[in-house]
């Protein structure tokens, strides 16, 4: 297999073999297969144009090695990991974000069958409650823009932004994409998924859990570890007790209240930094203009953004989160 960089596109077209055979000046019958890899827009110069890369199989691959944007190279897939021990008492996650929800996937598809607590709401009911929230003023504290099933982002536009280079962040990418988002997300050099298909996503990845043989149970609030000595048998929750020997916390950073618990009960807590955000806002034709200069206004052109990473005179970071 083939890895084939600056493909080019030109803005208005639809990216299909065509290009690729172009690029490596071979006819269309010679290509057998492609997956695209990265679309980006090169808005560099005077001439505007997308720009691919894709993983390619192709007839004769060794002989298009000359071309220094061609390298052999198979496209790393996530591979789950598997047992054939499977324990005695279910796993329990405490938290339905995103940790939470990906945590209570690999472990379902393991065929471990978890058991989730999330101390807020399904994101039907979760949904309403916001809304009232919005509408009446009225603030439930347990199911609002923070807590509820998938976490604070559920209720964003669905940034998905990362800085790390790891295979296990395509089978993220995959989840989503096998739970209603457009496929076009494991390509696009800025994807998001938008409000309204984040949260029918988040309901879905939960009714495969479900279907997996795993548990959610909402409006369940972990209230203590259950402990023998040093070792964990169980959680004790406002609605019940569960009998465990693993405890998952994916708790997020809002859940005070549960560090103070775990804390009082002698459980060793690390501290870690945190930033504190402060919001700058720019007119988005000027970072348009910034970005895209004489292109600036082209109807093939989207929004676009900035990143900005330094260091203070005194070696403190600063760097920008998201762009809304």
């Amino acid at each position: 297999m083939l890895k084939i960089n600056q493909i080019r596109c030109e803005v208005g077209e639809t990216f299909s073999v065509h290009h690729i055979a172009k690029k490596l000046h071979c006819s269309t019958s010679d290509i057998y297969s492609y997956e695209i890899d990265r679309e980006s827009i090169d808005a560099r110069g005077d001439d505007l144009h997308y720009s691919y890369s894709v993983y390619t199989s192709i007839k004769n691959e060794d002989k298009y090695l000359k071309n220094r944007d061609v390298k052999k190279e198979t496209k790393e897939v996530y591979i789950l990991p598997t047992t054939t021990k499977i324990p005695n008492q279910r796993p329990i996650i405490v938290g339905f974000g995103p940790s939470g929800m990906y945590a209570g996937l690999i472990l379902a598809e393991a065929g471990l069958k978890p058991i989730i607590i999330e101390r807020g709401q399904a994101v039907e009911q979760r949904t309403k409650d916001i809304n009232a929230f919005f509408t009446k003023g009225k603030l439930l504290e347990s199911s609002n823009v923070q807590f509820g099933e998938g976490g604070a982002g559920t209720f964003s536009d669905g940034k998905l932004t990362t800085r790390m280079k790891n295979v296990r962040v395509s089978k993220v990418y995959d989840e989503f994409v096998e739970a209603g988002a457009n496929p076009a997300i494991l390509y696009q050099q800025r994807p998001h998924l938008g409000t309204d298909v984040l949260q029918s996503i988040v309901k879905k990845i939960r009714e495969k859990i479900i279907r997996l043989g795993g548990e959610v149970h909402f409006d369940t609030k972990l209230k203590s570890l259950l402990l023998k000595g040093n070792q964990i048998i169980g959680v004790h929750t406002n609605k019940q007790d569960f009998t465990t020997d693993s405890v998952i916390l994916c708790t997020g950073h809002s859940a005070s209240d549960t560090y103070e618990t775990l804390l009082a009960q002698g459980v060793e807590i690390t501290q870690k930094d945190f930033a504190i955000g402060v919001r700058v806002e720019h007119p988005q034709s000027f970072i348009d203009q910034s970005t895209y200069g004489k292109h600036y206004g082209h109807p093939a052109l989207k929004a676009s953004s900035y990143q900005l990473t330094a260091k203070t005179s005194v070696n403190r970071g600063v760097y920008s989160f998201c762009m809304c």
